[in-house]
């Protein structure tokens, strides 16, 4: 599909990534479906879910992936103009993931085309400098032969991230010609924290960071749940208040990369956790505080379940019931194990 004029940049971004990105037409009544990463199209036939491939647009007034009389394709033209619409404003496109779900690696691979930086949470803050030198170095080398070095340098196999999962990510970076951010917090901060020190941040830094605003009552009780909940429900709530401010601060440091990022390059593209893209307590809450009236664009990858298919029903919301996200992806899902069975026995035995 060509547009005639390009008269907004962020059509011309569209046409540009259209033109990279062949269209894959899917089974409908349509005579043809819009753009959608080609990514997607490999996780059928496996991926026989009814929203495997789809995406829920939460802004809409009645969100809906399969709208009578479209493609399930269709439902990606408002992400892809949100996240270019975005960039072109000197914004942040916040792009989750389930941690261990290579198909969210792959896919998010396509989606940063167009970005001038890319924060990464595998990445920590201590790290900037090696990433400084790898971009300051002159290179003639492919992206894969780049991105292996880029990942030596932070020495990524002894990160505890996947060396192969997120490979893909760094390649499309380079690609891009994006400028690599180190996002996640110094490891001796985040082990002082999470045990309780405090004093891990300085005064001035938390006020920088925007830390000394409060979230609120219900917003940190959903915290403490979270963390809880995380823990096999085997440590009751009151014990999580060190590792709850240590959250804080990792998404108050994440947005501290995304603000560098946005002000020195023009705008940013996220790549973390689900829980770290949420717009109610997650990396958006604190760049809003620190640039206000930048565009921020929150998209959640969620994995589909067998037998649960009303797409409303997935979206993550905060105390009052608003939607954390302003787009759900519906991917494949990796069958894993139950990480609690162990503390179960473990208590039972």
């Amino acid at each position: 599909m060509r547009f005639a004029a390009c008269q907004a940049a962020f059509v011309c971004l569209i046409a540009a990534w259209q033109a990279l990105n062949p269209v894959h037409a899917a089974t409908c009544e349509t005579p043809a479906a819009a753009p959608r990463p080609a990514t997607v199209s490999d996780w059928k036939p496996a991926c026989r879910h009814v929203l495997c491939g789809t995406v829920l647009d939460m802004r809409a007034p009645s969100p809906s992936p399969l709208a009578r009389g479209t493609c399930p394709a269709d439902s990606w033209q408002p992400l892809l103009i949100a996240i270019a619409s975005t960039l072109n404003k000197g914004g942040l496109v916040s792009l989750g993931e389930v941690h261990d779900n290579r198909a969210h690696h792959l896919l998010r691979a396509e989606l940063i085309n167009g970005t001038k930086a890319v924060i990464f949470e595998q990445i920590r803050g201590d790290q900037q400098a090696a990433l400084d030198t790898f971009a300051d170095a002159p290179s003639e080398a492919t992206a894969a032969t780049a991105a292996a070095d880029l990942m030596r340098r932070v020495d990524w196999k002894n990160s505890g991230w996947p060396e192969d999962d997120y490979r893909p990510l760094i390649e499309a970076a380079i690609a891009a010609k994006a400028k690599v951010y180190a996002g996640d917090a110094p490891r001796d901060t985040m082990m002082a924290l999470t045990q309780g020190t405090a004093s891990a941040v300085t005064p001035q830094d938390r006020v920088r960071l925007k830390l000394d605003e409060m979230l609120g009552a219900k917003l940190d009780d959903a915290s403490l749940t979270e963390i809880e909940s995380a823990h096999c429900g085997m440590v009751p709530k009151s014990a999580f208040g060190g590792m709850a401010f240590a959250q804080r601060y990792r998404d108050a440091h994440l947005a501290d990369a995304a603000v560098k990022a946005i002000e020195t390059q023009g705008s940013a593209v996220l790549i973390a956790g689900n829980t770290h893209v949420r717009s109610d307590r997650g990396v958006p809450w604190y760049v809003i505080r620190r640039l206000p009236g930048k565009p921020i664009v929150s998209v959640m990858l969620i994995e589909v379940e067998d037998g649960r298919t009303d797409p409303l029903s997935y979206a993550p919301r905060d105390p009052s019931g608003t939607p954390v996200a302003d787009f759900l992806i519906f991917t494949p899902r990796i069958e894993r194990e139950d990480p609690c069975q162990k503390f179960r026995v473990k208590k039972t035995g």
